[in-house]
Formats: structure tokens, sequence, C-alpha cells
């Protein structure tokens, strides 16, 4: 006889729960801890004005990393050069002219946040709300309250990959609390290191 499968219900039974810590009208989660102080406090931070592009690049020819459900993102460019070459467009008063494409895909298809009415269990969303406002659209919990809130604040950016010895991680591959723990610490010692240089080698 085949094992039960074990229900999320069992799995989360002791697990912590915020349900009602912010109201019962609350849409962000955990999100709320990121107040306009936390916020001063990330661009306090801010030392070198260095930017990293988090972003996973779309429609790439060699296709994008999907769940095995979702089709890959349809780019299509709709106007270019082409157009003008060929006499099937001509450009706008003083010669101006343009590009313009179109993307089919899931919002899901590249880098984004989750919404917390994204995914649930049994008969409720995040906070209590019932899963039939998901119904034509997600009336509750959906990405608009986190976007209009932003996600800013103090973070630390840990490059695994690098902690790992490759440009970046292959396809499928996981991230380990190891890994996360390792990196930070790599980290802070290079941080050390290029503010105090000699620093190490003194404390060797």
């Amino acid at each position: 006889m085949a094992d039960k499968p074990v229900e999320f219900t069992d799995l989360l039974k002791d697990a912590p729960k915020n349900w009602g810590r912010w109201g019962a009208n609350d849409e962000l989660g955990c999100l709320n801890f990121l107040t306009n102080e936390e916020v001063l406090r990330g661009i306090r931070a801010v030392k070198q004005g260095k930017t990293f592009m988090l972003g996973v690049p779309l429609a790439r020819p060699q296709g994008d990393p999907l769940h095995p459900i979702r089709s890959q993102p349809i780019h299509t460019l709709t106007h270019d050069e082409g157009f003008y070459l060929s006499g099937r467009s001509q450009p706008f008063p003083g010669g101006l002219k343009y590009s313009d494409d179109v993307i089919v895909m899931y919002p899901q298809g590249t880098t984004q946040y989750d919404a917390l009415g994204h995914a649930w269990y049994g008969d409720k969303l995040y906070n209590g709300y019932d899963p039939k406002t998901t119904i034509g659209g997600l009336q509750k919990c959906s990405i608009e309250p986190i976007a209009n809130h932003g996600v800013i604040g103090r973070g630390i950016l840990i490059d695994a990959a690098r902690y790992k010895g490759k440009k970046h991680l292959d396809r499928g591959e996981g991230v380990t609390l190891d890994d996360l723990l390792g990196a930070a610490k790599k980290t802070r010692r290079h941080d050390r290191e290029a503010r105090y240089p000699g620093l190490a080698h003194r404390l060797a």
C-alpha cells in the first residue's frame, strides 16, 4: 500500500503564522517590516553607488528557465528599419523612425516577485482571504499592494556562484545554507580587506 501523502496542514501545523498580525485587511505580510526607517537605513548603507543587474534576460535564443508546465516567451518584432527600407512605412515628419515589439509570456517567465495570492492550500489565502477572490484575477493579495509599497531596504548581495568557483550556477543547481553562509563570510572578509588593506595578513 502506498504511503499516504503528507498534507500541508500537517507540515505547517507548528509553523509560525502572521495572519492578522498587521490587521484584517493586510496584503503585504512581512514587507510591513520595511518601514520608512528601514528604507532610510538602506539608503545610508550605500557607499559606492554600484549597480548590479539581477534580472534574467527575456526570450533568449537558448530558452529561458521556466517550470515545465509553462511555455517559453514569444518575442515578435513588429516594426524596425526593414519597414522603411521596404517602403511599408514612411518616417514621421523630420525623419523620426521607431522600432516596436511584442512579448507574449507568463508573468512568472522571468525574474519576478510572487504575489501572496499566487499559491495557497485549503480554503484560505494569506490572512484568511477567500480563494474565490482569485477568480478572474486576484482581488486580494495581488502583486499590486507590494508594488505600491515598494521593496526597498538594506540588503546583502551574495555571489554564491563565485563562492563555488564558477561564473554562474548550472541549470537547476540549488544553493544550500552552507553556500550562503560561506559566501557571506568570504564577502565580509574581502570587504574588511578592502577597507583596511593588510588587515587579514596582520591577523593571520
